[in-house]
């Protein structure tokens, strides 16, 4: 049996294997463009979870020995990063530009970067009116934890030493696993597919301007559809927004 056709599917969700069968029956196409299908449905759930559906993951990363954390492949943008305490709390960390993210190299492998021993809280500056070197507080607060993003490396560089210890990363998602248990809300399959079709229509030199058309107008309607359920109220939502707005007041008494 042909491995391509297995596939998950539930009345909740599905995968993009699915919606690529799905795309393959109603455009009528043969195996032999499964896969230029499928790169259709990849790129489109890609677009929806970044720019529309916000999808979030929560993971705990281990630091490595050059105290950085490896994000992972299908990350975006973070949205937190901390640790949580046993009191359930989450304590999130600082941002802080100014953590130099330049590695040593020995023998071909990262290393920490040889820098001068400073306090945790503080750094050096200079001195407007003395014009010398002075060590100052730059967080304003106490914080536990600093971190800057190195996109180059895709990673994140933390200050003080915590190798060895998990962080947790709640961040943007493309929805795309590269392990593939990738798992795709059913009431996303018929835009994915209408996109798949319109995009597969476009590089077929044999269809009319009017055929493209009529397909991108399909995706366009199966789009708006789940833009507005993504977007949408729910009853609870709607119910708190009346309620926020409301006050009780005293009734009259005949």
């Amino acid at each position: 049996m042909n491995d391509k056709l297995n596939y998950t599917y539930s009345s909740g969700i599905c995968d993009i294997e699915y919606c690529t069968q799905n795309a393959l029956f109603e455009g009528g196409y043969d195996m032999e463009e499964h896969d230029k299908i499928m790169h259709f449905i990849i790129k489109g759930l890609k677009d929806i979870n970044i720019f529309h559906a916000v999808n979030k993951k929560v993971t705990r990363l281990e630091v490595n020995e050059i105290n950085c954390i490896n994000l992972p492949e299908d990350y975006v943008d973070y949205l937190k990063i901390g640790i949580t305490y046993t009191n359930g709390l989450f304590w999130t960390f600082t941002k802080n530009e100014a953590i130099s993210i330049y590695k040593d190299f020995e023998c071909g492998e990262q290393t920490q970067a040889s820098t001068s021993e400073l306090p945790d809280m503080w750094c050096d500056g200079i001195d407007s009116d003395k014009k010398i070197t002075v060590l100052f507080n730059y967080t304003g607060g106490n914080n536990n934890q600093y971190f800057r993003i190195d996109k180059e490396y895709n990673r994140i560089h933390l200050k003080n030493n915590a190798i060895g210890s998990e962080v947790e990363l709640e961040y943007i998602t493309t929805g795309i696993n590269t392990n593939g248990d990738t798992i795709i809300p059913i009431m996303y399959n018929d835009s994915l597919v209408s996109f798949a079709l319109w995009q597969m229509k476009l590089r077929q030199p044999k269809n009319t301007p009017n055929e493209i058309e009529m397909s991108r107008q399909e995706w366009i309607r199966n789009f708006s559809k789940l833009t507005k359920t993504l977007n949408g109220f729910t009853r609870t939502e709607f119910l708190d927004m009346i309620y926020k707005h409301w006050k009780q007041t005293l009734k009259p008494t005949a």
